[in-house]
């Protein structure tokens, strides 16, 4: 529970114009509903565009501080140094995974998980039990 406290207070603390613009806003609405219940209509009005306002500004400044946080996190991915990305030996690849489908056409089901063969098994032998299923004896006996 402290590292989320923590983490909300860092937030407040970059991003302030946020809780503001909320505090501003339904303090606005808290205005507008008094004046409705004191049936001033001027008052409720300044009220509702006063909303208005400070929600589209709090909207205009998540939209800043996402946008600078977008541009914070290009700017870290472009200082990603070369010696930290390791190269793809793309023959090495091509050829393992000619090696898998030869051994996944010879059926001698090499390499593969146990377990997602037997979900391979389900899986068909529901679609046979489908009624649903392009079954050719099916449809001969319907005819």
């Amino acid at each position: 529970m402290s590292d989320k406290k923590d983490s909300i207070m860092d937030r407040l603390k970059k991003e302030p114009l946020i809780p503001v613009g909320v505090v501003a806003t339904v303090s606005a609405l808290i205005y507008a509903t008094w004046g409705v219940t004191q049936r001033n209509h001027t008052v409720s009005q300044r009220g509702m565009r006063g909303r208005v306002l400070f929600q589209g500004l709090t909207i205009a400044a998540m939209v800043y501080y996402a946008s600078r946080n977008a541009n914070a996190v290009d700017d870290d991915t472009k200082n990603v140094r070369s010696n930290d990305v390791r190269p793809i030996d793309w023959d090495k690849l091509e050829r393992e995974a000619k090696e898998a489908e030869k051994n996944e056409g010879a059926g001698t089901g090499t390499g593969r998980d146990p377990a997602i063969e037997r979900l391979a098994a389900f899986a068909r032998e529901k679609k046979a039990k489908s009624v649903f299923s392009e079954d050719t004896e099916g449809s001969k006996n319907q005819k």
